[in-house]
């Protein structure tokens, strides 16, 4: 047993600025950055449903030890910063999230 210290099952040699919706202002949702977090980034093109129900093509898959939820946004690479689009948390035998599944 890890004594429920936290792992993956995936290795994360990338890393990810995570951009975790906060609240709302007066111009609309405030963001905190959250640089340098761990993950495994692969493109890979898929159609997904979202929160709301609708079906959009994903292109990028990054998993994650971080809690990255839909309305959040992913900045990889320096680039873009990219809306979540859906997010799996698979369990492991205890019921503790092994990692997050993040679609881009």
């Amino acid at each position: 047993d890890s004594g429920g210290e936290e792992m993956s099952i995936t290795p994360m040699h990338q890393t990810f600025t995570w951009r975790k919706a906060t609240g709302s202002g007066l111009y609309g949702p405030t963001y905190t950055d959250y640089e340098n977090q761990k993950c495994r980034y692969t493109e890979e093109i898929k159609l997904v449903r979202t929160a709301s129900g609708q079906e959009i093509t994903s292109t990028a898959l990054l998993r994650t030890m971080s809690a990255v939820q839909p309305g959040d946004f992913v900045i990889y690479n320096s680039g873009t910063p990219r809306p979540v689009l859906a997010v799996l948390s698979p369990t492991g035998v205890g019921g503790q999230i092994i990692e997050y599944e993040v679609r881009l």
